[in-house]
């Protein structure tokens, strides 16, 4: 069921009665190299009874096709933070959707909700197309395995 629909992409909420989607969801969770790096993918996928945005997971489509999984977790009041994951299908990678996904979902938090200050993304190291994707994307290096944009409609006083 359709939750938002950015620009090229939409988010969905799943209906358990969707086999198309449950059969996508245990497609992800057989890719060993999303389920190595994500644990819980349908914890925030199957539990979102009032459609809430922040705090649950999201399945992507482009063109009616399921192409990916993105959770976006709850604002974190002390750095005014919200932190997103994401896994694109292994069957659609390298066509842009990682790129276009974070573009797209970063543009709609920062212009929608002021009191995200920044938008902080978790990518293992050795995630060398993630890594680029998040820097090309004007994401920053922040610690460890963390990257950080800064929501660009907050003035600089504002502003970390």
């Amino acid at each position: 069921m359709e939750y938002l629909k950015l620009d090229k992409l939409s988010l969905h909420t799943v209906d358990k009665r969707d086999k198309v989607a449950l059969e996508f969801i245990k497609k992800l969770c057989h890719d060993k190299s999303i389920s190595e790096r994500f644990t819980g993918i349908t914890g925030g996928l199957l539990s979102n009874p009032n459609n809430e945005f922040f705090g649950y997971g999201f399945l992507v489509t482009y063109n009616n096709e399921y192409i990916g999984y993105i959770r976006i977790g709850n604002i974190f009041e002390d750095e005014k933070s919200v932190y997103l994951r994401a896994a694109i299908d292994k069957d659609v990678r390298g066509q842009n959707f990682g790129a276009t996904l974070l573009n797209e979902i970063t543009e709609y938090i920062f212009y929608n909700f002021h009191e995200v200050e920044s938008i902080r993304l978790k990518i293992a190291p050795d995630n060398i197309p993630s890594l680029k994707t998040a820097e090309a994307g004007g994401y920053k290096w922040l610690r460890d395995d963390y990257f950080v944009k800064y929501n660009p409609y907050l003035t600089n006083e504002i502003k970390k």
